[in-house]
């Protein structure tokens, strides 16, 4: 645990403890934003390894980028407010990485600054829920086990380590071609210092916010439990119960203070029904 806990220090530089601080970090697979720390879980050890960033420079500020000495570039994939990303191949293992350059948002002197990350190949969560609508399939419960038990593991760690990630949802669960979970987008997440017990800002993506931080303006690791139910939830039945009828996003907050999720189908085994139901009572 070592390793990981060396590099846990480096994440803890990155988050701020400020409740006010935004952070522009950005990059994944898609080249979306808030992507700031990617976690590779090994569930045969029940060990979590961050993936390391290689940070390149380059004076270069065109849509492509100057060839690099480790990176092959293959082509641009995306675009966003602070950068562009890119496909690309390492030198000498092959492997295929994603290039984030960033332009502003992030500090950089005189230079550009490019991060190098895993590409997921197996996208997020919310493209395999789209899969599974598009083809009228459910997920089987094998997989629906596996992908909660790795969620919990890292967010267990994070949590050991007073860190809540306070936006898990679909978008924000990344998956390996062999369907390992990687955890990301940590651009809002919070160090809790030693004497507090919660984070009050209200931030977050409404319809996957917990109960308690629209009522009270309180997050704690439960907010995180809630995620990943409310994660589960959406997986298991392809429905996010918060926007049900909502035709505004106050109304989305009423619904998730407010509304009861739907009883799961019994497709899914009692055990695996009763753990996301309990994930999703409310504080």
């Amino acid at each position: 645990m070592q390793f990981f806990d060396q590099n846990l220090a480096n994440l803890k530089k990155v988050l701020d403890s400020s409740e006010e601080t935004y952070r522009n970090f950005q990059g994944n697979a898609k080249g979306q934003e808030g992507l700031k720390a990617i976690y590779e879980i090994k569930s045969s050890q029940l060990l979590m390894q961050r993936k390391l960033a290689q940070i390149l420079i380059s004076t270069d500020f065109s849509n492509a980028p100057v060839e690099q000495p480790f990176n092959h570039v293959i082509k641009r994939i995306a675009k966003g407010g602070y950068g562009q990303a890119y496909l690309v191949e390492e030198r000498g293992t092959k492997n295929i990485n994603v290039m984030k350059n960033f332009v502003e948002g992030f500090e950089y002197q005189n230079d550009t600054w490019y991060i190098i990350m895993e590409f997921c190949e197996g996208g997020d969560l919310d493209d395999f829920l789209e899969d599974l609508k598009k083809m009228g399939a459910e997920i089987d419960e094998d997989r629906a086990w596996d992908l909660l038990s790795q969620m919990i593991m890292a967010v267990d760690y994070l949590h050991q380590n007073r860190i809540l990630h306070r936006d898990l949802k679909p978008k924000n669960v990344f998956l390996s071609s062999t369907f390992d979970v990687r955890l990301g987008d940590f651009g809002i997440s919070r160090i809790l210092a030693d004497d507090e017990k919660y984070a009050r800002t209200q931030i977050g993506s409404k319809a996957y916010m917990c109960p308690e931080l629209i009522a009270q303006s309180k997050f704690n690791e439960q907010g995180d439990v809630w995620g990943i139910g409310i994660t589960m939830y959406e997986l298991l039945t392809g429905v996010l119960f918060t926007i049900v009828g909502a035709n505004s996003e106050q109304q989305v907050l009423q619904n998730v203070v407010n509304n009861q999720e739907p009883e799961i189908t019994s497709y899914y085994s009692e055990g695996l029904r009763n753990v996301v139901h309990k994930m999703l009572i409310k504080v």
